[in-house]
């Protein structure tokens, strides 16, 4: 018994604290925002665009199966042929994408096409100088933080809910400063213990019920599953 307190008891602080240790690897440093999330209600789809060197857009369409398809002047990616410049403009001021789909003509009968359209950026995406990916996304003044993990789902970094099969991240980060204006993002420092409100629930008749501590097991990435295993044989040994 008193090992499988102790397993359960590592396997937990370990799942409760990935989000804190991935929070921590971002603290303290400043990250230039070039990519940017909209979504488009007509089409039901999402969309990303990034500005380039020469101050002009690429876009892709983020796909149901989570693929970045090219859409306005990009490259091959994600299994799909590069796309040509087939908008007439796509620009960003502050919090929105300016966006243009054709030229307008006197006879042009689908006016919304050729007016341009505004789009509220839902998320700003980036990448840190490991090759991580992050997502944040701004509600009034609640800043959320995912990563993109190379399974392509978001894992709960910052004050998220649990999402894809990861469990619920708290505040994990003491302050976030967003600049729209300059383009970037400051994170803090990340928090210097996980929650405390959390508490462990030892009680019999939980330990007993195996088909919960089984279902989140098989929840655990890949990644996770190894890093529990590794922990749990250094304590062991």
């Amino acid at each position: 018994m008193k090992l499988l307190l102790f397993i359960l008891f590592i396997f937990t602080n370990f799942l409760f604290s990935d989000a804190l240790t991935l929070a921590r690897t971002i603290q303290n440093k400043e990250f230039p925002l070039s990519y940017f999330y909209w979504f488009d209600e007509k089409e039901k789809s999402y969309y990303l665009s990034k500005e380039q060197s020469d101050n002009n857009y690429s876009v892709w369409q983020f796909t149901k199966d989570r693929k970045w398809k090219p859409y306005h002047n990009t490259s091959k990616f994600d299994g799909f042929p590069k796309a040509g410049k087939v908008l007439v403009s796509a620009n960003r001021e502050n919090t929105s994408m300016k966006i243009k789909k054709e030229y307008c003509k006197e006879d042009n009968s689908n006016k919304r096409a050729c007016q341009e359209m505004s789009y509220d950026i839902s998320h700003y995406f980036w990448l840190d100088t490991t090759g991580l990916a992050f997502l944040l996304s701004k509600n009034q003044e609640n800043i959320s933080i995912w990563r993109l993990t190379q399974d392509k789902k978001w894992q709960p970094v910052h004050n998220a809910q649990a999402f894809d099969g990861y469990p619920k991240a708290e505040k994990n980060i003491e302050t976030i400063e967003l600049n729209i204006g300059k383009s970037v993002i400051k994170i803090g420092k990340a928090v210097s213990e996980i929650s405390k409100n959390f508490h462990l629930n030892l009680e019999s008749e939980n330990l007993g019920n195996s088909n919960s501590l089984t279902a989140t097991f098989l929840e655990l990435s890949p990644q996770l599953s190894w890093a529990f295993n590794q922990k749990y044989k250094d304590a062991v040994s």
